[in-house]
C-alpha cells in the first residue's frame, strides 16, 4: 500500500520466504509510476535483494519497531474487519480477505487515514 496516494497492492502467495517476496515486487514494479521506495521490517523473507531493473527500493525499518510500519496499521484493521477469527477452508479465509481489500481498493482515501503518518508525509515533501 502507498500511504500517500492511497493505492494497495496484493497478493495471495503460498509462504512468506524470500522467493515470494521477489515475486510480489516484480509483479508490483509494473504499476508503479515513478522510483518507489518500498518499506519493510527485517523479517528474513524481507531480506530478499530485489532485482534491480525493478523502479523499487527496499528500505528496512529497525528490528522490533512494528509502531513506525504504516503497514503493520493497515493489518490491524484489516483483521479487525475479518468476519470470523476461525476459518474452515483457506478458500474462506482468502475470501473474506478479498471482500475487506475490496473497499480499500474502492477508497483509497482510507488507506490515506490509517498509514499517511506525519513523519511520511513531512518525508515525501522534502524530496
Amino acid at each position: 500500500m502507498a500511504p500517500l496516494s492511497g493505492q494497495v497492492f496484493a497478493m495471495f502467495l503460498p509462504t512468506l520466504n524470500r522467493a515470494c517476496f521477489q515475486l510480489f515486487a516484480q509483479q508490483m514494479n509494473p504499476i508503479l509510476d515513478r522510483p518507489s521506495l518500498l518499506v519493510a521490517d527485517r523479517a528474513t523473507a524481507h531480506q530478499a535483494k530485489l532485482l534491480t531493473h525493478t523502479q523499487l527500493t527496499l528500505a528496512h525499518l529497525p528490528t522490533a519497531c512494528p509502531e513506525l510500519n504504516p503497514v503493520e496499521r493497515f493489518f490491524q484493521e484489516l483483521r479487525r474487519q475479518m468476519k470470523s477469527p476461525v476459518f474452515l477452508t483457506l478458500q474462506a479465509a482468502q475470501d473474506s480477505v478479498e471482500r475487506v481489500l475490496k473497499a480499500y481498493f474502492e477508497q483509497p482515501e482510507r488507506v490515506r487515514q490509517l498509514t499517511a503518518y506525519p513523519c511520511i508525509v513531512h518525508a515525501s515533501q522534502s524530496i
